[in-house]
């Protein structure tokens, strides 16, 4: 017939292919190999270093350095015997006001003998702890103190003692109750507190010699004076529970 045949598909021809685009893409190919190469070798590297460190040991604390360790020992006033006896793990701190030096240092010195006896503390750990209860005024004496002057703990004691004596409380004389006596105007729990002021700046007193004392200061007419006398308290404690 008069109409042209087409060539099948298959038929056709082909654009060859272009030799300098061939070798870009062999070129990109081989480049992005080698970077995926180069970053898996990365990332091995340092998965094998977080597992060297979580195998390694943990390091110890730092200690303070041996020069510092010396300074201290060198300055504090406890001979290098007292200094070197460790401390036992279960000795707590004394649970006690730090001393500011205004006040009375046998009371002090008491309540830390106290505590250092119920823990059995020998007489190093004493001189080694006391340090502790001093607030900056009292620490101030403490390193003024001679180096390697204090071999016991009696000796610091004494001389903690012979230094803040002049904080010591000055008790009252029990004597002095005879003049504490209840005013006209005054109610008896006013009187009672009153009274008990004074018994706490006393100097020791048997209860029974306070009882009688507190009943003398009442006023001579009041009822409640007349009541006691008719049933006399045996006991402070229920004189004060019966004002």
């Amino acid at each position: 017939s008069g109409h042209s045949r087409r060539s099948p598909p298959h038929a056709r021809h082909r654009v060859p292919s272009n030799p300098v685009q061939t070798d870009l893409r062999q070129h990109i190919e081989r480049n992005r190999a080698r970077h995926e190469s180069s970053e898996l070798e990365t990332l091995r590297r340092r998965i094998a270093e977080l597992e060297s460190r979580q195998r390694a040991p943990e390091e110890p604390p730092q200690r303070a350095s041996t020069s510092a360790q010396v300074y201290l020992e060198a300055d504090s006033p406890l001979t290098p015997e007292l200094t070197s006896e460790p401390v036992p793990g279960k000795v707590k701190v004394p649970q006690i006001w730090l001393y500011d030096g205004t006040s009375d240092p046998d009371s002090h010195l008491g309540h830390y003998t106290s505590w250092m006896d119920l823990h059995g503390a020998s007489d190093a750990l004493r001189c080694r702890m006391f340090s502790l209860t001093l607030g900056p005024r009292a620490q101030k004496w403490y390193h003024s103190l001679p180096p390697h002057s204090i071999w016991k703990w009696q000796q610091l004691r004494s001389a903690f003692r012979s230094h803040f004596i002049g904080a010591q409380v000055c008790l009252i004389p029990k004597e002095s109750l005879a003049n504490v006596t209840q005013k006209d105007d005054e109610s008896v729990k006013d009187y009672i507190a009153r009274f008990n002021d004074r018994v706490r700046n006393m100097e020791p007193c048997h209860p029974e010699t306070l009882l009688v004392m507190a009943i003398a200061g009442l006023k001579p007419n009041s009822i409640f004076r007349w009541t006691l006398c008719q049933n006399k308290p045996n006991t402070f404690q229920e004189f004060f529970a019966r004002a």
